[in-house]
């Protein structure tokens, strides 16, 4: 076994002897990780609730070679100008002391010098990277998994997640390296070259380095939420005056993540916001670190106990591990609410629309129509509340594959052919990403509904609330004083599957997960006339088509030739109604980790009982769809 000293910053791995590592099978440890966009993750301790911290001699030396194919590729890629350095950070799991002094020597034994700044929030390694002149990072993380999983997040030059097609090739460069010993001995007899001195030297700059990151971190936020226009500080003022004159309160329970050390505190307080954590030990992990359900309930207890001394505290927020996925709570008069995550999204969406048209970036001509081509990008689940929005704006909704680095491929494709794409982000996750962040971000949703609240009227300058409220109720006034919770009366009318709910996972036996699908369609097309009869009583429904996914394509219609994408691409069948709308769908997808289909259904209107039957009869076809009978 190895051994290992745990400091806060420090911990200097000792590597297994190369004649041991070669008896390793690497393939097997590879087997049981996560290859996709938003990272390399797997289990390093025992179980996945493990938090002690320990990580083997053979996952040690699987992610020595984990980190050595992403410097090769960073010396490929890096633009001429940018330096050999690679920016690089960890969440606060407790395995992050060993993985990260792995990617220290790896990094030193390729020539490349690590700009290592400790624990970090996922969008502030990415605004540091943006600013700076490196070749990428590497992130530490395994984002809202549990404690006892980890991986690295690999980003490239410009600050933004490797795009999907480089994912893809990393991903089939470490499945060949793993199985090469050549390979496994060069890189442990390169990192035992590095001498203690130098790997100290890093560590030794880290306070320097987090200093750096937190700072470049919050000038992005102001940016990327006021602009960096010359109506920039104008706009900034102006939020910052409505603050001040009516009072604003926000809760945070950091549950011991990365955002614990960033900027939160500071820049909400400079703003004018007060401001009150919980869990705010960076590493001290309270509750379950996924920000959904239960996760939320200390954040509303909090909420619920400072409001009784203090009412303008009126919002509160959870952060994943590395604190770019975030969901909220919010206070009225009846008490305090959890909400969904596509609710989250959705107000973000309402947000941002408005703030462009309160600040003359989306206008329209004397028909009504957008005089610029405005999108948003979501993914395949998203739910169709997010069409109803965008109509109201004239904006388009574009789709992609599960999975946040689609999305953002997504909207820059989008943005190549003149669109306007503002805000994106997967609304069955929660949260959102606003252009030009390249990341979720919970203060971006916090300001956006911030914005959205107090932003004032002006002479001849309608405020982004009543922007809002002229499109979704136009005979009705906004509230002199309004609450979140007047926004999220205003939403439109959806019944969606939580993503976290029980019933949302579905156990199956590993398949062919194409020819399920092809199966599946031919026993909904058999019970269609069914479903036509239950769901065109209450919405009119007359006809449905078959959508994949499969990254930042929509592949419509029925027939194997659609089902041609591989595994794990998200499946969907879209009812319409005689109009053409889109009222409801169902959806399902592979996972890539255990044997289970994500499903889920949503449908316009507050009926819950009958997104339950949906749903029922959307499980109850995909395991007919299954061979052998004997698991129906």
């Amino acid at each position: 076994m190895n051994t290992t000293t745990h400091h806060d910053d420090q911990n200097d791995f000792l590597f297994p002897a190369v004649e041991t590592a070669l008896n390793f099978n690497l393939g097997t440890a590879l087997d049981d990780a996560v290859l996709s966009a938003s990272g390399w993750r797997k289990i390093f301790g025992t179980t996945e609730d493990d938090d002690t911290g320990r990580v083997s001699d053979v996952d040690a030396t699987l992610v020595a070679i984990m980190a050595d194919v992403c410097a090769e590729w960073f010396l490929e890629d890096r633009p001429q100008s940018a330096e050999p350095a690679v920016v690089l950070g960890t969440d606060s799991r407790p395995t992050r002391h060993s993985l990260a002094a792995i990617c220290i020597r790896v990094l030193l034994a390729r020539g490349i010098r690590p700009i290592y700044g400790g624990i970090v929030a996922t969008p502030e390694i990415m605004a540091y990277t943006s600013r700076g002149s490196y070749a990428g990072f590497l992130l530490v993380t395994a984002s809202h998994n549990p404690v006892g999983h980890n991986g690295l997040k690999i980003g490239a030059h410009d600050g933004a997640v490797v795009s999907p097609a480089i994912a893809s090739l990393l991903a089939k460069r470490l499945e060949t390296a793993v199985n090469d010993p050549s390979t496994v001995a060069r890189v442990l007899r390169a990192v035992s070259s590095i001498s203690d001195s130098t790997v100290a030297s890093i560590y030794a700059d880290v306070p320097r380095i987090k200093s750096e990151t937190v700072h470049a971190y919050k000038s992005s936020i102001g940016v990327v939420t006021f602009g960096d226009d010359l109506l920039g500080p104008e706009r900034r003022n102006a939020v910052r005056t409505a603050i001040t004159d009516r009072g604003f309160g926000v809760v945070v329970d950091f549950n011991g993540s990365a955002r614990a050390v960033s900027c939160d505190r500071e820049f909400f307080e400079e703003l004018g916001v007060r401001f009150h954590a919980i869990n705010d030990v960076a590493g001290a992990f309270a509750h379950r670190i996924v920000p959904e359900g239960e996760s939320l309930d200390p954040c509303r207890a909090e909420l619920a106990a400072i409001r009784e001394s203090d009412p303008v505290f009126s919002l509160g927020y959870v952060p994943d591990a590395d604190g770019d996925r975030g969901n909220l709570v919010f206070a009225d008069s009846t008490g305090v609410h959890a909400l969904h995550a596509q609710q989250v999204f959705a107000l973000a969406c309402i947000a941002e629309l408005s703030w462009l048209v309160w600040s003359d970036r989306l206008t329209y001509d004397s028909d009504g129509r957008a005089e610029q081509k405005v999108a948003i990008a979501v993914n395949g689940p998203t739910s169709l509340r997010i069409e109803r929005i965008a109509e109201l704006f004239d904006a388009r909704v574009y789709r992609a594959e599960v999975g946040e680095a689609n999305v953002v491929e997504l909207a820059r494709k989008l943005r190549n052919k003149g669109y306007l794409v503002r805000v994106l982000g997967e609304g069955s996750n929660g949260g959102n990403i606003v252009h030009p962040a390249q990341t979720r971000d919970p203060i971006h949703t916090v300001l956006g509904i911030i914005k959205l609240l107090l932003t004032p009227d002006a002479p001849e300058r309608p405020s982004p609330l009543r922007i809002w409220y002229s499109k979704v109720c136009p005979s009705t006034e906004p509230p002199v004083a309004p609450e979140l919770a007047d926004v999220v009366r205003t939403l439109p009318k959806f019944t969606t599957t939580g993503a976290y709910e029980a019933r949302a996972v579905l156990p199956v036996p590993s398949l062919d997960d194409g020819a399920l699908r092809a199966q599946y369609e031919k026993t909904f097309a058999e019970v269609w006339p069914e479903i036509k009869a239950q769901l065109g009583a209450k919405l009119n429904v007359r006809t449905w088509e078959a959508i994949n996914y499969n990254g930042t394509d929509e592949i419509h219609g029925i027939g194997r030739t659609h089902l041609s994408c591989g595994a794990r691409c998200g499946y969907k069948i879209l009812f319409k109604d005689d109009t053409g709308r889109h009222v409801g769908f169902v959806w399902m997808r592979g996972s890539g980790t255990e044997p289970v289909f994500r499903v889920m259904a949503d449908i316009e209107g507050d009926n819950p009982e009958l997104e339950r039957q949906l749903l029922d009869r959307h499980i109850s076809l995909i395991k007919r769809s299954i061979d052998p009978p004997a698991v129906r």
